[in-house]
């Protein structure tokens, strides 16, 4: 079953169950920061139907009913033309569930629970709020054993009526004999209803089965069910008495309110045999220790996780033990209980400072919210929220102070441009020294690599070395033209580096343009060339500043951490970004081809 994102202001976390009326699901209250459950009504409820008035009636009818063991009632609204129901959120299990539990419920805590059923529909009753579907699954019993009763929807309030006269509306097995022939139905109504409640209770099995919904019809209209002594033998014989009674055929022969049944069922538990009496106060003590201990645990997972808790293991007694077993599972529950309730305590010592941490984190102040999350940590280290938002803020903080760092000292920015530009031979060995940094951010000019461009300029503009003049060709002889020497070339424009000189004059009939190698005497050094040149000095390895130290150092701590979540993306553009400040980083050259490999591979 698909959950919508929100319902109105409240958003959905996930569904709880569906009916025929419609869908319930858990949410949360953000104004009042509460758990709550929402029923929507179904789709297929159109405006102005039966069904929406039915469930139109159920939340008029509980919320004019403030009783702890009635379910209570938030808001009734409408979104996007879906009407919901904004009620309690509950913990526990059903009636129907409690009844075939094995072992099965000590008989205090039954008579307990049926007279908190009579408490709750008498307060109904009395407003004039008639329930009409009392049943198993209609009750609910919390963890600390508190009952609400729950669905209204059929209910009807004062004198008015939801449907007609002979339609009938509840469960075949627990309606009451006037409402099986579809007549009109009063308080005894749900009376009869509780009877066959309590003898399904006390006795594990319903009054009134049959084959089909009719035959069921029929066997409520007429039949008598077993009697209720011989299905549970042991039953004190005043209790058999008030579950008869309730279940009379007759209106007139039932109990006329329910305040008249829980009188009579007051006195039982004091009736019961003392040695049953004191093996069903200790499960009983049992089953409310264990209760307590699960309301306690899942209060703490929503709190704070369930890594916190660590293993909350319980060992389990025989389903009949007594006595020296149920002692030991009690003081093992007790003991358990104790650490939870200490833990619970703490959490709300310090959920304040979540609070505040989280609030820090939300408006910027990733300084703040990492300072108030530490000392939550330093009471639960395992608390989840806090260590999510610490983590968070951590990052962040991290990332702003990368961006807003000041430029270290020597570094220059320029906007980056349009296209690469053409640099002279000279200059190609600096430009490694020049990235663009990612997201459009100026390029940043190493001031090493600065100088190594000032010295290259320098450089090429400076006079070449003066051609060497080419020994006579014959010593015989005088040449011709004999003193008469070329004087040497104009240096060259730096725009036409690497063109030939001007040719040089040499001896007559030599014909050549300048000296080369091969005019070279034998066991001279040849005359350098006009286009040999000499290499710019290689920078040396630069020290980084302290400030620079600190952007490598958090650079790379964001790279591992975009590298572990699998944001290759991210951490290369890290990983670049130590580059630019320090080209022989190892770590830096590694992780940016472990990373860029990882992200080829990845489909």
């Amino acid at each position: 079953m698909s959950a919508p994102e929100r319902i109105g202001k409240y958003r959905v976390l996930e569904p709880i169950g569906r009916g025929g009326m419609g869908s319930v699901y858990k949410a949360h209250d953000p104004l009042l920061d509460r758990m709550v459950a929402i029923k929507v009504m179904a789709e297929d409820a159109e405006a102005g139907t039966e069904a929406r008035q039915r469930f139109l009636r159920e939340a008029r009818s509980a919320a004019r009913l403030n009783h702890p063991n009635i379910i209570t009632v938030y808001e009734l609204g409408e979104d996007q033309g879906r009407v919901f129901i904004v009620m309690e959120l509950l913990e526990g299990e059903p009636l129907s569930r409690l009844i075939g539990r094995v072992p099965p419920v000590p008989l205090r805590r039954k008579l307990g629970l049926m007279m908190q059923i009579c408490d709750g529909l008498a307060f109904a009753h009395q407003r004039g709020v008639v329930h009409r579907d009392i049943k198993p699954g209609n009750i609910f019993v919390l963890d600390n054993g508190q009952v609400k009763i729950l669905d209204f929807g059929i209910a009807r309030v004062g004198s008015s009526e939801l449907t007609r006269t002979g339609l009938l509306m509840g469960t075949p097995t627990y309606m009451s004999p006037e409402q099986a022939r579809g007549r009109r139905s009063d308080a005894r109504s749900d009376i009869f209803s509780v009877g066959v409640v309590f003898y399904e209770l006390l006795s594990g099995r319903k009054p009134f089965v049959g084959e089909d919904y009719f035959e069921t019809l029929e066997k409520v209209r007429s039949d008598t069910p077993p009697p209720l002594a011989s299905v549970a033998p042991g039953l004190p014989v005043a209790l058999v008495g008030v579950v008869e009674r309730a279940m009379a055929k007759d209106p007139a022969a039932r109990y006329q309110s329910l305040e008249d049944v829980k009188l009579d069922l007051v006195g039982l538990p004091e009736a019961l045999p003392a040695a049953a009496s004191a093996a069903e106060e200790l499960r009983e003590a049992v089953d409310r220790q264990f209760a307590e201990l699960v309301r306690l645990h899942r209060t703490l997972v929503a709190a704070i996780g369930s890594s916190a808790l660590g293993d909350e293991t319980i060992p389990l007694a025989e389903p009949a033990g007594a006595g020296a077993g149920l002692e030991t599972v009690l003081q093992d529950l007790e003991r358990r209980t104790d650490r939870l309730r200490g833990l619970a305590r703490t959490v709300e010592r310090v959920e304040p400072a979540v609070a505040r941490g989280i609030a820090a984190f939300e408006r910027g102040a990733f300084g703040e919210a990492i300072a108030e999350l530490d000392q939550v940590l330093k009471e639960i280290p395992l608390h989840q929220r806090a260590r999510d938002y610490r983590e968070r803020a951590r990052l962040e903080a991290i990332r702003e102070r990368t961006v807003k760092a000041p430029l270290p000292v020597g570094v220059a920015a320029t906007p980056a441009p349009a296209e690469p530009a053409t640099l002279p031979p000279a200059t190609t060995s600096v430009t490694g020294a020049t990235r663009v940094l990612a997201g459009g951010r100026p390029r940043l000019l190493v001031g090493a690599g600065a100088v190594a461009l000032v010295a290259g300029a320098l450089y090429l503009f400076a006079p070449g070395p003066s051609p060497r003049v080419p020994a006579p060709a014959s010593r015989s002889g005088p040449p011709s033209g004999a003193g008469a020497v070329a004087a040497p070339a104009p240096p060259t424009s730096p725009g036409a580096a690497g063109a030939p000189r001007a040719p040089v004059e040499g001896p007559a009939g030599s014909g050549a343009a300048g000296s080369t190698p091969a005019d070279a005497p034998p066991g001279r050094p040849a005359p350098p060339t006009p286009s040999t040149r000499r290499e710019a000095p290689k920078p040396s390895p630069r020290t980084l500043t302290p400030q620079e130290a600190k952007v490598v150092e958090d650079a790379l701590t964001l790279a591992q951490l975009f590298r572990a979540r699998g944001d290759t993306a991210r951490a290369v553009r890290e990983y670049r970004r130590v580059l630019e400040l320090d080209p022989d980083n190892i770590e830096a050259r590694r992780g940016m081809a472990d990373a860029r490999a990882a992200g080829s591979a990845r489909p």
